[in-house]
This record gives structure tokens, C-alpha cells and sequence, in this order.
């Protein structure tokens, strides 16, 4: 038998708690908002979707004609930790530190590169990270990222966690290596 081209989904699910009974939506739209709920519970979906948003916010910005921070200038992200970001103990997940880290370090690095002609090739090789203080669910907080330190091979950059109450939360340090350096062409 040919499969239904109509799904019937209870109305609870479809947010029509109003009324007992059945909502009769296209399969095809039950596919899509079942993929998304997966999608968004198993793989992360909101960091592939920061990211994409980095980069757009980054490629707007660029075609602004401001100058470039100078390559010790520190740059600052602001977040709050949302319900996804927390563990069991209502504080954000340590691997979430990690994820913010990324988000942090791909801003600085665009910000610092941005009006070059250089293109490089950075690989991080080592990172650590020191947890000092939980971030709760709601709290606001700043990521204040800076190059440490640079030698003929390798960069290293400092990421504060920073509350609104100035107290540093974490402290994240990254070393990447300079595989490759070529011009923009």
C-alpha cells in the first residue's frame, strides 16, 4: 500500500492543547520538525548555527571600513548561559567552555586578521583550561580573549570568563602552531 501523504499528529504535540483531537499536517513537515528536534538534541545544532552566524557578522563587519585592533588589543564576546548549556547541576557543562572558547577564538582571530593580506594556517595543537567559579542558567558573562604570547612557530592566546561582577570564572589558554602562510589572492 502507498504510505499516507498526511501525518495525523496529536494536537499536544502541534501546540493546540486547547481542543482534544488530531491535527492533520503534511509528512513532509513532520519530517522536517522531526529532523530539526533530533538534529538539535543529538548533534549540537546551536553551535553549527553560532558559528554560521560568526561568520556572517564577520564578513559584514569586514566590509566596514574601521581599522583593524592592533594584534595585542584584547576582544570581547558577551553571552548568557542558556538552558542547553547547563548539566544536571544547573551550572554550564565544562564542555561548553570548550565550545565558547571556539566561538571566542574565531572572533579574535577575524578581528586581529581581518584587513591583512596574510592568510594562515593556525592548528590548535594544546589547550587547558582552569575552572575557578560555576556560571549559572541565566548568567551573563563576557569571554575577554588575548594573545599571550608568539614565537617563530606557534601563537598563544588567553580566554578570561569574565562575570558582570568582574570575577574570572575560567581561564581557557590555546597554543596553535603556524602550519602555512600564504597571501589573500
Amino acid at each position: 500500500s502507498i504510505p499516507p501523504r498526511e501525518a495525523v499528529v496529536p494536537a499536544l504535540l502541534v501546540g493546540g492543547a486547547a481542543f482534544a483531537g488530531a491535527v492533520v499536517l503534511p509528512r513532509r513537515v513532520v519530517a522536517v520538525a522531526f529532523g530539526a528536534v533530533v538534529g538539535m538534541s543529538c548533534m549540537d545544532t546551536s553551535h553549527f548555527v553560532r558559528l554560521a552566524l560568526v561568520d556572517i557578522a564577520r564578513a559584514i563587519q569586514s566590509q566596514r571600513t574601521r581599522a583593524p585592533p592592533p594584534l595585542l588589543a584584547r576582544t570581547v564576546t558577551r553571552y548568557r548561559v542558556w538552558p542547553g548549556d547547563v548539566d544536571r547541576n544547573r551550572h554550564m557543562n565544562n564542555s561548553k567552555y570548550l565550545r565558547v572558547g571556539n566561538f571566542a577564538r574565531r572572533r579574535f582571530w577575524a578581528s586581529v586578521w581581518a584587513r591583512t593580506d596574510l592568510r594562515l594556517n593556525l592548528i590548535v595543537t594544546a589547550q587547558t583550561i582552569r575552572y575557578r567559579r560555576e556560571l549559572k542558567l541565566w548568567q551573563a558573562y563576557r569571554v575577554v580573549s588575548s594573545l599571550a604570547y608568539w614565537d617563530d612557530r606557534c601563537f598563544y592566546t588567553e580566554h578570561r570568563f569574565e562575570g558582570d561582577d568582574d570575577f574570572v570564572h575560567a581561564v581557557q589558554l590555546v597554543k596553535y602552531r603556524l602550519v602555512s602562510t600564504q597571501l589573500k589572492t
